[in-house]
């Protein structure tokens, strides 16, 4: 259910008070596995949603929000953050069990699911993809992140020789851990990325439509400054990926994206190795996160997703990948 610290109907009533809201009902929801996520019922009708932020203090998590509001002028469909009715700033965020928390407007939309969306769906990501791009070139409070290859190698290297892992898990351990490595190689040669605003996480459950348009993106946790093709990239693997790379949805995607923010010729070059990048820091991510904290049967998202991935990805080439995508 997404629950990690209690939030039971009393805790979340007294949040409500504090932005002015009578909540009388909540669930939690599925959605978001890293944070403490419900849909609350308010006196009269409507919803909202309530999010207790598991991972980020209250500075990492105001910070967010500004980048929120920012996004928000300059005409990305984001949700907005609720403004406590009174006291100190920021008045967007309150707090739940010593945690940053915060009340969102309800947006009427649906997420969809790979089969369900089509190539005029991932077309219109692609767009909203680079309008994230453009309107946060200039919003310079955010860091570099916490997914650059020197992160996951120290990921990784906590559990090198660890044997309470299982032979799969130890060895996708030095698996990863070799192909990082050659990835940091190939990538000192390639030409320097333009640092942007990346969101870092489109997956489709980002994403809400109503109408054939999107309606809102949500959960700007692990945006970053970056290169843009690792968004890019992040996004072709999470919408266009089935049993193999789909050619149509992945070509819809990039023709979305360049129709609002074209790709330079850096960035081109740059576009092969961002993909090995993403696929890794999915593999590594997941492998860390999840395949060890709940056990070789209980992983909750699974790794071995990504090393699929990630094989397809460095059979390509950087050749082959541009061929595929038509660029």
């Amino acid at each position: 259910m997404g629950l990690f610290t209690p939030l039971d109907l009393p805790g979340a009533a007294r949040i409500g008070a504090r932005y002015g809201l009578s909540i009388t009902g909540l669930c939690g929801l599925p959605e978001g596995g890293m944070n403490t996520n419900v849909v609350c019922s308010l006196s009269g009708g409507g919803r909202v949603f309530l999010r207790v932020y598991e991972h980020l203090d209250m500075d990492a998590a105001a910070m967010e929000h500004r980048l929120i509001e920012h996004l928000a002028r300059g005409g990305v469909p984001v949700a907005r953050p609720l403004l406590r009715a009174s006291g100190d700033e920021p008045r967007s965020l309150t707090t739940h069990a010593g945690k940053p928390a915060a009340v969102f407007p309800w947006v009427d939309g649906e997420t969809l699911c790979r089969r369900r969306a089509t190539e005029a769906d991932v077309e219109k990501a692609g767009e909203a993809l680079a309008k994230v791009h453009l309107a946060g070139a200039d919003f310079r409070e955010i860091g570099a992140g916490r997914f650059r290859p020197e992160d996951l190698l120290s990921r990784l290297a906590g559990l090198r020789g660890d044997e309470s892992l299982g032979e799969g898990a130890g060895a996708a351990v030095e698996r990863l851990w070799t192909a990082l490595g050659a990835h940091v190689e190939r990538a000192a040669g390639l030409p320097r990325a333009e640092s942007v605003l990346v969101h870092g996480d489109l997956f489709r459950a980002n994403v809400l439509f109503r109408g054939g348009e999107i309606a809102a993106i949500v959960d700007f946790e692990c945006a970053c400054r970056g290169a843009a093709t690792f968004d890019i990239a992040v996004t072709l693997l999470a919408w266009c990926y089935g049993d193999a790379l789909q050619q149509g949805p992945a070509r819809a995607l990039f023709r979305g994206y360049q129709r609002v923010r074209p790709l330079s010729g850096a960035d081109l070059e740059r576009l092969h190795e961002d993909a090995v990048h993403a696929a890794l820091r999915f593999s590594v991510t997941r492998l860390t996160d999840y395949h060890v904290a709940h056990g070789e049967a209980g992983a909750y998202r699974d790794y071995r997703r990504f090393l699929h991935r990630l094989s397809a990805i460095v059979d390509m080439g950087p050749a082959g990948l541009r061929a595929f995508l038509g660029l």
